[in-house]
Order: structure tokens, then sequence, then C-alpha cells
């Protein structure tokens, strides 16, 4: 998607103060995404410490595991 900004336009990297923020907003995001159902899309998370990687889950399972290496993962 050209000019797409954050998750829409592929990934997006969050830094928080702690871990637990972190975590916090992960948690946050999922269960946003299960209540609306499957027209709000999915997401894959990745937890370092106290940043947050999401992949959006338009992409390819192995466009998720490039940017999971990528992550340090």
């Amino acid at each position: 998607m050209a000019g797409a900004t954050g998750v829409d336009g592929g990934a997006v990297v969050e830094v928080f103060a702690t871990p637990a923020d972190a975590q916090t907003r992960s948690e946050y995001i999922q269960g946003v995404l299960k209540t609306m159902g499957p027209a709000a899309g999915t997401e894959w998370h990745h937890l370092d410490g106290a940043t947050l990687l999401r992949v959006s889950g338009k992409l390819n399972p192995s466009v998720n595991d490039q940017y999971t290496a990528a992550f340090g993962k």
C-alpha cells in the first residue's frame, strides 16, 4: 500500500518505557482485533524487552519470518 504507515505499511516497531508496557500494548491490540472480528485484520506480535514488533497479518508468513529474523529473534 503506497504511502501507508505503521502496521498498514507492513510492520511497525513500538518502544515503551518498560517490558510490561510493551506487553500491555500487545495484549490491548490483540484484544481489539479479536473483538472487531475478521474485518479488522490480524497481526503477528513479537516482544523483545520494551520493544514490540507488529507485523501485518496481510503479509505472507515467510515475510513475518523475515521481520522476525531482522528483529533478532
